[in-house]
């Protein structure tokens, strides 16, 4: 599923546009990137997907992500 779909399919499960949908997870990536340096875990983490410096947009960060959980990149085991 592309990441368009996801978010469109995300929209309907909750009765709101997409654009809501994308809004709120960059509102919330951007959070978690601010808090950054709240934890060690968090700051390897962030570093670890390549936005150390730069706050990424939802796509790039469900990409990064994405590469992660499937051990293509990083910690997660």
């Amino acid at each position: 599923m592309n990441f368009k779909a996801l978010v469109k399919q995300v929209a309907a499960e909750d009765n709101t546009t997409p654009e809501h949908v994308y809004r709120e997870m960059q509102r919330a990536i951007e959070d978690a990137f601010h808090h950054r340096f709240d934890t060690a875990e968090s700051l390897t983490l962030w570093r670890e997907l390549g936005f150390s410096k730069k706050c990424p947009t939802p796509e790039q960060f469900i990409g990064k992500l994405a590469m992660k959980l499937r051990g293509e990149i990083g910690i997660f085991h």
